[in-house]
């Protein structure tokens, strides 16, 4: 599940909504939209199988629930602050899990690997695009 993750960490294949309030005049705003992203899907996948849990301090907790009470958009709050949560767990957990010393086991080493995999096919992405000068789109990017 981690190579998955690790693969498609670079893509941005999701599923848009939009509700009335990511409209602004009438005009679909991407960054209001919520959007589930099928690494959101992975991730979630993660955090059930996995014995990890977060604890969030309470002057954070109070602060995020201020913030999200005096937005001019609540629920935009409330999704954005859930994926502050989503990727904070996702670094305690990839912290915890894969080791990056020199004496690393082989499952570890193989994440690594598949770290560069993914590393690597942005970069021949961007590369691609920049002698292009254009979006290279389409399936490469899964959007």
């Amino acid at each position: 599940m981690i190579f998955l993750l690790l693969l498609l960490l670079p893509s941005q294949l999701a599923l848009h909504f939009w509700p009335s309030w990511s409209l602004i005049n009438g005009i679909r705003i991407d960054y209001l939209s919520p959007t589930l992203y099928f690494t959101d899907l992975i991730i979630i996948g993660l955090f059930l199988i996995s014995r990890l849990r977060v604890r969030v301090p309470l002057p954070v907790i109070i602060f995020v629930v201020l913030n999200i009470l005096v937005s001019s958009s609540p629920l935009v709050s409330l999704y954005k602050w859930f994926r502050v949560l989503e990727f904070f767990w996702l670094f305690k957990y990839l912290s915890l899990n894969i080791n990056f010393s020199r004496s690393a086991s082989s499952s570890s080493m193989f994440q690594i690997s598949n770290l560069k995999f993914a590393i690597l096919w942005t970069a021949v992405l961007a590369w691609w695009q920049f002698f292009l000068q254009h979006s290279v789109g389409g399936l490469w990017t899964c959007s």
